[in-house]
C-alpha cells in the first residue's frame, strides 16, 4: 500500500500533469490536507466540470431516448400483429357461426 507522502507525491504529480497542461503554469499548492488555487483557477476547473458532466448528461439522454423509441415500436408493433390476427380471424369465426347456425335451423327442422 502506498504511504502518506507517496500518496501526496502522486497527487501532486497528478495535479502539475493537469492543470499546467490546461491552464499553462502552477497554479496551485498543496497543503496538508486541502490543495490550494490561484484565483480563477478552481472557476476554471469547475467550468471544465461542468462541460464534462453536460456531455456525458447528453449522451445518457441520447441513450434512454433511444431505449424508449424501440419499447414504443415494439409495443406498436405487438398491436398491429394483434390487429391483424383479429382480421385475419374474422372471416372464419364468421363462415363457423353461419355455418353453426346452418345446422343448429336443420336439427330443429328435423325434431
Amino acid at each position: 500500500a502506498f504511504q502518506q507522502a507517496e500518496i501526496k507525491m502522486v497527487v501532486r504529480e497528478g495535479l502539475q500533469r493537469i492543470i499546467c497542461d490546461q491552464f499553462g503554469e502552477k497554479s496551485f499548492a498543496c497543503g496538508k490536507s486541502k490543495v490550494f488555487f490561484k484565483a480563477g483557477i478552481q472557476d476554471r476547473l469547475e467550468f471544465l466540470r461542468m462541460a464534462y458532466l453536460g456531455r456525458f448528461a447528453t449522451i445518457m439522454q441520447t441513450r434512454a431516448r433511444i431505449v424508449l423509441a424501440k419499447n414504443k415500436v415494439k409495443a406498436v408493433h405487438h398491436s398491429i400483429v394483434y390487429i391483424q390476427s383479429l382480421i385475419r380471424m374474422s372471416k372464419p369465426l364468421g363462415s363457423f357461426r353461419h355455418k353453426r347456425a346452418q345446422a343448429v335451423r336443420i336439427q330443429s327442422a328435423a325434431r
